[in-house]
Order: structure tokens, then C-alpha cells, then sequence
């Protein structure tokens, strides 16, 4: 089972400055909170550390088509992400509260859209000096408020919720630059999930159940946790996980990669490697799968492609080894032969590259 583990937490440290994020400053042992307030916030350190404050100041866009601080309009990220995403939710075996429903894998919907929800811009700015080395949080955002629903086809869940999109470009938290959380107390969920369907200790109460996904290329990849409290102590744990596809094509799915992920969006997977270094010295990486919508043929013979990746901001060319494709290649991929542009192309065509 591939586990997928939210790599951002929504809205880190809170929609509110934080004194101090400490560690990597992602909050990933558990969802952050969301503060309804607007206007500039400030919270300080313990002790002597100090006073650490994040202004946010937001700035409400009353067209579509304005341009965010971020870089991007409503318009622009709406286009990429409304509409309906089909899947499969996997529940966590071994995740705590245990879950004592079916643990099979379920189809799920995400529905995402958009009716003239608030629009605000969110300038942040530091004051004062970051107590760790990682970084403190505190960066520009766009909010886009929408409605977003989440069904599984056993009904357990039916949930949804008026919650923002947000662009964060610049987070470090983030594998994709765009997300959305939204969360119901025990008793407002609308599946047939309840306090009954985990095993418990009796000194430990339900309180939450929230989701989060990660949104972009057509996917959505998402987690589901639950809140906790027993003796004043607010725990959280990971229930289940979710990857869905707006439209199944290959610009789909090609941001998935991994056999399991594949085969959960109904993409194919095909073995390939990727490669380093440049000719005469090339090297291939280990075997792993990447998605495609249609399979090469069997007996396909392998050839080279060239793709753009990007890394924190970097793009850059990535070289693999893959059975061929076809003409013309699905994009975003390009054959070597069509790339001699690309240093990584000038590697030995052949088979026996990668064997």
C-alpha cells in the first residue's frame, strides 16, 4: 500500500503570525489550525527568545481575473483545479485511533467548486529576528474560498465544506503550490463514519475528523486525520489517505509516479530509469514506475526522454530511460531525438543502455 503523507501543512502555523515555527517549521505532526481573524496578528516566543511577529495584512479582490500578490489570479487557479476528481481512499491499517470499518480500498470523489467566494490577497511580512535555523513561516498567500466535497461510494464519507484554496509558492512545505483543508466535529459528519467506528480507550473523546489535499496537474492527493482529546491533551492521527484525477490523460498522469498511485487514478504504470551524469558517463538510477494513460507495447525497445521537472523552484531537464512511447511522445515528454538541445540526450541510445 503506498502511504501518502500530506507534505504541507494547510495554512502553516495557523492564518495568523506565529512567534516561532520551530523544527522545519511544517506542523506536520498534525493539520494546523485556522484563525478567522484578518488583519495583522502577532505571538511571541517563551522566555528569552525573541518576539517573533508575521503581519498579515489581506487584501479582498472583488474580480477574478485580478492578480493576486502571489503572482497568479482567481481565474487562473480555478481553471486548474474546479471540477470533479475520481479515486481511491485507502484507510491506515495500523493508524491510531484504529479504525474498525472495511480497511479496503474505496472509489472517492473530490468535488471542488467555485461560487463567488471571497478572494484575498494576504501580504505578510517578519518583524523581528527567526529564533531557528530552519526558517520561521511567514509568507504572501492567495485565498480562494470555494466549496469542496469528499464521498466515498460506501457512504462512510459525505463531507463538505466552504474552505480556501490556497497559493503559497513560496512555502517550503508544499510539494505542489496549491491546497485546501477543511474539517466537522463528530457529530456534523454526513457519511456513516461516528465515534463507534474507531476502537478507544474510554478516557479518550473524538472531537474533529479534517481533510487535506494537495492540488495541481489534474490530481488531488489528500490525507484524512482525526482529533483527539483525553485529560486536557489535543492528539491527532492519520486515518486515511486519498489520490484522485480530475480527468485521466497524460498530462494527469504524469504528475503521479509510483505503480500503486498509478493503478489508484487508473493510470498505467511503466517501468523506466531515470539517468545521471552526462555522455560518455552515463549512469541509470534503480528501476521505478512512472504513470502514463496508455501503455507502450510489449515489445517495445527502449529509447530516451526528456522532461521538465521542478525542484524548490529550479526547473530543470530530467533524463529516462523508457520504453518508447510512440510518436509523437505524450507531453510533457520528449524524445531525445527531438531534444539535442538537452546535454543528458547525447547519452547511448540503445537498449542495452540501462542493462
Amino acid at each position: 500500500m503506498v502511504q501518502w503523507t500530506a507534505a504541507w501543512s494547510f495554512a502553516v502555523c495557523g492564518y495568523v503570525a506565529v512567534a516561532a515555527c520551530g523544527g522545519d517549521g511544517s506542523g506536520l505532526d498534525a493539520p494546523a489550525t485556522e484563525s478567522t481573524t484578518g488583519g495583522p496578528t502577532e505571538s511571541q516566543t517563551d522566555g528569552d527568545t525573541p518576539d517573533i511577529v508575521c503581519a498579515l495584512t489581506p487584501t479582498v479582490l472583488t474580480d477574478v481575473e485580478s492578480v493576486a500578490i502571489t503572482g497568479r489570479s482567481a481565474v487562473d487557479i480555478l481553471a486548474e483545479v474546479e471540477g470533479s476528481y475520481n479515486g481511491t481512499l485507502t484507510w491506515t491499517p495500523d493508524g491510531w485511533p484504529t479504525y474498525l470499518g472495511s480497511t479496503e480500498p474505496a472509489p472517492v470523489t473530490v468535488t471542488i467548486t467555485y461560487a463567488g467566494g471571497e478572494l484575498r490577497s494576504i501580504d505578510a511580512e517578519m518583524v523581528g529576528q527567526c529564533p531557528s535555523f530552519a526558517g520561521c513561516y511567514c509568507e504572501d498567500m492567495f485565498e480562494i474560498d470555494v466549496t469542496w466535497r469528499l464521498t466515498t461510494a460506501d457512504g462512510v464519507l459525505d463531507e463538505t465544506w466552504t474552505a480556501p484554496i490556497q497559493h503559497d509558492p513560496n512555502s517550503y512545505t508544499m510539494v505542489r503550490p496549491l491546497g485546501i483543508r477543511g474539517a466537522s466535529t463528530i457529530d456534523e459528519l454526513g457519511g456513516s463514519l461516528w465515534a463507534g467506528s474507531f476502537e478507544l480507550p474510554p478516557d479518550i473523546e473524538l472531537r474533529e475528523v479534517s481533510a487535506q489535499a494537495e492540488l495541481g496537474s489534474g490530481i488531488a492527493i489528500g490525507s484524512i486525520f482525526i482529533e483527539t482529546a483525553s485529560m486536557g491533551a489535543v492528539g491527532f492521527g492519520l486515518i486515511a489517505d486519498f489520490i484522485a484525477a480530475r480527468a485521466i490523460d497524460d498530462i494527469a498522469c504524469n504528475a503521479i509516479e509510483g505503480a500503486a498511485a498509478c493503478a489508484g487514478v487508473g493510470c498505467t504504470p511503466v517501468v523506466g530509469q531515470r539517468l545521471h551524469g552526462f555522455a560518455p558517463q552515463c549512469e541509470c538510477a534503480e528501476p521505478e514506475s512512472f504513470c502514463f494513460a496508455v501503455a507502450p507495447a510489449d515489445d517495445a525497445p527502449l529509447g530516451l526522454y526528456t522532461r521538465v521537472v521542478s525542484d524548490d523552484g529550479e526547473a530543470s531537464d530530467e533524463i529516462v530511460a523508457l520504453p518508447m512511447l510512440g510518436d509523437p511522445p505524450p507531453a510533457p515528454w520528449r524524445a531525445c531525438a527531438d531534444a539535442l538541445d538537452v546535454d543528458g540526450c547525447a547519452c547511448v541510445d540503445d537498449e542495452s543502455l540501462c542493462e
